[in-house]
């Protein structure tokens, strides 16, 4: 171990099992190693520059004992590689099972926060493609190296994964992902980078994930590639363009000629593409439910406006999402931007998509679709598979609400909001939607987060206590109403008993009471982390703690008696002060408590209460 080069330093090592392990872990923590106490096995090398490398294949060219347990070359420069470097690895290294090449020439492409393999383009971006020379290539011919590659990883513009792959005369059978960015390609020169890469890929019969990015592939490329890799199950293109244009007529799926065949490819069962340019020859949909028609996961996001698209007639087709669910029977998840999802969508997915899981649903109660959706995912196979729900603009009363819900059998997310309501300090009339918090907890056995806004809170029965699993519980900008006895108290018993399991608590709004103190007791709530309160009428609360005297805990708001230093003083100082005492001293077993000084401070809270749900 001690004759390790300093150089080394920079490379992941785990240790297993060494003799000496006093010494070893000396000489671990000497070249920040890894001490894992049953012997030296060398899996990654990770280099910052040549030097580093070079360093590295000297070291093991003395040691080829050693050479067998190295997996993973990581390169992650600054600079050019020279490309006999990469030869000498694979004439050193030749049962390498992973290799990553990320590259940064200076001015190449954009300096991006993060790691250089999702680098950018840039505008200014001049450079050209670098491939090996033939006499490298017929080197790596000549002895088939690396074909027991199992990973490969490029961020450069050498296209070293091309030339490697269409340099052999031996398919790499093992090789199973490719992740590639081409960034780094000028753009005039990536149409012929992808060509020649689908070429290569001939040798890679194995493939089951390939990555694409800032690529741009065409139908009959995209045909070849699922032609070669028969065995692809995933396939995701970022920030690309897919032209799909049938013919050079331009012909629509929608209107297939006569004996036309559509070249599918059943063996892949997840497709995403992302901030993706398509041709507008037809409807990305139509093309994907011909093209792969076992799919079970697909993504189709766009990160900018209108950087996912087709033609304007298809995009907008309300069918597009219909006729994807009528041909890819097997689809289970589905993730777009592109599309919204119809009364009809459901419909479809429904009937011919059974192991379709629809994961969450926003309902607008003033919008008359949105209420005949949710009826229809109510009662059908989706309520069992629904978790998150959102309600928007409430108009409804709550029992006919409560009905719907009440058919959804795993949600583990609600989130109420009444998007009429204005919020009034000084007119407090019941004019918003009125929620019933223990028939919501003790309904929904699953629930774990509940944020409700803008609504009316309630305790409709003192009935017998039960036990929610909810961990997050936010009430924000809301009025606690009164019950009989004109009093906001049992709101707070219900926290204090049924609510053991919160992990955060957040109360922001006002009362609708006579009350002039609320007591909540958390002694049993072991778990919590967060908790804050703001409420308008009130200037301080009583809290039981575990572990912790009872307490009166103090709000304080701007007023007459306002004075910003005491207040700071009270919240950073007198914390650390013997015998004052003041809510902010107030620890409970994860975190501290926060109680707002202002209404400002609330209104922030307010504003960014989206972070809480």
């Amino acid at each position: 171990m001690e004759r390790l080069p300093q150089e080394l330093s920079c490379y992941v090592f785990s240790l297993l099992g060494h003799l000496d392990c006093l010494q070893c872990s000396l000489v671990c923590k000497r070249w920040k190693l890894i001490l894992d106490r049953t012997g030296v096995l060398l899996e990654t090398l990770q280099c910052q520059s040549d030097r580093q490398l070079e360093t590295a294949m000297q070291y093991f060219s003395t040691h080829k004992e050693l050479l067998r347990r190295v997996k993973r070359i990581d390169i992650n420069k600054a600079g050019h590689l020279p490309q006999q470097l990469i030869v000498d690895q694979a004439l050193l290294f030749k049962e390498i099972q992973h290799i990553e090449l990320f590259f940064q020439p200076t001015g190449i492409f954009s300096h991006t926060p993060g790691s250089r393999k999702y680098a950018t383009r840039s505008e200014r971006n001049t450079a050209s493609i670098e491939f090996l020379n033939p006499q490298l290539e017929d080197m790596l011919r000549e002895h088939s190296y690396w074909t027991q590659l199992k990973t490969i990883s490029e961020t450069s513009p050498k296209m070293y994964t091309s030339s490697i792959l269409f340099a052999s005369t031996t398919p790499f059978n093992n090789l199973h992902s490719i992740w590639l960015n081409f960034a780094l390609i000028h753009p005039s020169l990536v149409s012929f980078a992808t060509q020649k890469l689908v070429i290569a890929l001939i040798n890679a019969p194995q493939l089951q994930q390939i990555f694409l990015m800032f690529v741009y592939i065409s139908r009959p490329e995209l045909d070849a590639l699922h032609k070669c890799c028969t065995k692809l199950e995933s396939i995701t293109l970022y920030k690309s363009t897919l032209d799909i244009f049938l013919e050079e007529s331009g012909e629509s799926l929608g209107v297939l000629p006569v004996g036309h065949q559509q070249t599918s490819a059943p063996s892949v069962t997840k497709v995403s593409f992302i901030d993706v340019k398509v041709s507008h020859s037809l409807s990305l949909f139509s093309y994907i439910s011909y093209k792969y028609p076992n799919l079970t996961d697909l993504t189709c996001l766009e990160q900018q406006l209108y950087t996912v698209r087709s033609n304007i007639i298809h995009t907008s087709n309300p069918s597009a999402l219909e006729r994807l669910a009528s041909n890819c029977l097997q689809l289970m998840h589905l993730k777009t931007n592109i599309y919204p999802f119809t009364l009809d969508a459901y419909k479809a997915f429904d009937l011919h998509c059974k192991q379709f899981q629809l994961k969450e649903f926003v309902l607008c109660s003033d919008d008359d679709e949105s209420i005949s959706s949710f009826d229809v995912i109510a009662n059908s196979h989706f309520r069992h598979t629904v978790k998150h729900i959102s309600i928007e603009t409430v108009t409804h009363e709550w029992m006919d609400l409560s009905r719907r819900l009440s058919q959804f059998t795993h949600l583990t997310h609600i989130n109420i909001e009444d998007t009429n309501v204005e919020e009034s300090h000084d007119d407090q009339e019941q004019t918003a939607f009125r929620v019933p918090l223990d028939l919501l907890l003790s309904e929904h056995q699953h629930l774990e987060k509940l944020c409700i806004k803008d609504c009316f809170v309630y305790r409709a029965s003192r009935r017998e206590c039960f036990s929610s699993l909810v961990r997050k519980l936010s009430l924000l900008n809301v009025t606690l109403d009164a019950d009989k006895d004109n009093s906001c108290q049992s709101l707070m018993d219900l926290i204090s008993e049924s609510c053991t399991q919160l992990h955060h608590l957040h109360i922001h709004g006002d009362t609708y009471s006579s009350d002039h103190i609320l007591a909540l007791d958390l002694r049993n709530h072991s778990q919590l982390a967060t908790l804050d309160i703001y409420l308008w009428s009130f200037d301080r609360i009583h809290l039981q703690v575990e572990g912790e005297p009872e307490r009166w805990l103090e709000i304080q708001r701007a007023g007459d008696e306002y004075d910003t230093e005491r207040i700071e003083t009270t919240r950073y100082k007198d914390s650390h002060r013997p015998g004052k005492s003041n809510f902010f001293d107030l620890k409970l077993a994860h975190a501290i408590p926060k109680f707002y000084q202002d209404e400002f401070e609330a209104r922030l809270y307010e504003e960014s209460y989206k972070m809480y749900y």
